[in-house]
């Protein structure tokens, strides 16, 4: 399954930016000051410079309104410039610096700190003719260090995190208009690196490495979604897959397991089971071979792909006779069973070995099985907690014991001292 969403993995943005930002000017350089005002009206020193309040307008078409000191703008004054852009804020020795506030043309206004004319420090921007709006850290004009760039008045689609050179870099989070979100490292506005995106209407999430706004490297995806009716049946569902991505889909060695049960160990390329791998079906039976483009590759006179059907529980006298599906339920715990096959006899094989080499019974091959004697299978109901209190070892042995010895003769009439209870007793002791 791929995810199926307006921002998947390719890195797509609902929410975008509006637009490039422009860079605010910035003002005259010193020397230009003195041949570039055509007028000026205002204070002067007794030395003959511009001080105090004043009004310069430039051959250019600029114009300054604002404190003077020592002939070069000083302390708070306007500045506009011949296309529109307008700075309001402190000055030092001709430069903006300090505090102010730009505005252009467009609609678009900064507020913030300022450093030799440019954005600089930490301000807010907000932009033409949308709600998007930053607010963060600035070096040089550009968004730099940490901030939030909102794309809208709600708040409900934002970025927040590290920026480098007007671009989303570091840890950051994205929540898109849809609901979807990432959370992880970005590189030049891209998802690089560690990672974890969210798809809410599918029940989807990503955790892993992204490369270039895509999954590639480790990773897992999971499918999960609860309650939800489809072709009118109510169902839970989870798919995961962990293992290798590349360009956003699985490919190298990895594991899928189905929402059925079903398990897939091996290779894959481009979404596809490809080469060799195993596929445990939902009963537990096992394909192990190689797969071509999702598809099992069966080798002539080879075992069929399929699940199989050897085994069958006889379990009908523990099944209330009054429950509706008594043969579904059977069948469900025939599943169950294979489905943990391996475990189970890895188990059984545990005890099994311990008891034997505990009193020195070890077959000739011990590669192949080893019956599991009364005390492994005593120590074996001890150590999985199937006794306790209520199920004492010595009603599970008289359980288990027509299993264990060939039923003895029946005693005399009137001798009850060694009955099955008291055999099962002492085998249990």
């Amino acid at each position: 399954a791929t995810a199926a969403a307006a921002d998947d993995f390719p890195g797509r943005c609902s929410s975008s930016e509006s637009g490039a930002m422009a860079k605010p000017r910035g003002v005259v350089e010193p020397s230009m000051v003195a041949v570039s005002v055509s007028e000026y009206v205002g204070e002067v020193s007794l030395a003959g410079y511009y001080q105090g309040e004043g009004v310069a307008q430039f051959r250019v078409g600029h114009k300054y309104s604002g404190g003077f000191k020592e002939g070069k703008m000083y302390g708070a004054g306007r500045y506009e410039w011949v296309d529109g852009i307008v700075y309001e804020g402190e000055f030092r020795d001709n430069v903006a610096e300090g505090h102010g506030r730009y505005s252009w043309p467009d609609g678009s206004v900064y507020v913030g700190q300022v450093s030799k004319g440019l954005r600089h420090g930490t301000g807010i921007q907000t932009f033409s003719g949308s709600a998007t709006v930053y607010e963060g850290q600035w070096v040089t004009g550009m968004r730099h260090g940490q901030g939030r760039l909102s794309f809208d008045g709600e708040g409900i689609a934002y970025y927040q995190g590290g920026w480098a050179s007007d671009k989303k870099s570091g840890a950051g989070k994205m929540v898109y208009a849809s609901g979807n979100w990432y959370d992880g490292d970005w590189v030049a506005d891209v998802k690089h690196g560690a990672g974890k995106m969210a798809w809410v209407v599918s029940g989807e999430v990503y955790t892993g490495t992204w490369v270039s706004g895509a999954p590639s490297g480790e990773g897992e995806h999971v499918w999960e979604r609860s309650g939800e009716k489809e072709d009118g049946a109510w169902f839970n569902t989870r798919n995961q897959y962990k293992g290798g991505f590349k360009d956003g889909a699985r490919s190298g060695r990895g594991v899928f397991l189905y929402a059925t049960g079903a398990k897939y160990e091996g290779q894959w390329t481009d979404n596809f089971k490809h080469r060799e791998g195993v596929y445990t079906f939902e009963d537990g039976s096992v394909f192990k071979g190689s797969f071509a483009n999702d598809r099992a590759v069966i080798e002539e006179h080879g075992a069929p792909f399929g699940p199989t059907k050897h085994l069958k529980l006889d379990v009908d006298d523990l099944i209330d006779e009054e429950l509706e599906a008594r043969s579904l339920t059977t069948i469900n715990l025939d599943h169950l069973l294979l489905r943990y096959n391996s475990e189970l006899r890895g188990i059984y094989r545990k005890h099994a070995v311990a008891a034997a080499e505990a009193v020195g019974a070890m077959p000739a091959t011990p590669g192949k099985a080893v019956p599991l004697s009364i005390p492994g299978f005593i120590a074996l109901m001890r150590l999985s907690g199937v006794a306790a209190p209520d199920l004492t070892v010595a009603r599970i042995a008289t359980a288990m014991l027509p299993a264990w010895i060939t039923p003895p003769a029946l005693p005399p009439p009137g001798d009850n001292s060694e009955g099955a209870d008291g055999a099962a007793a002492a085998a249990a002791a």
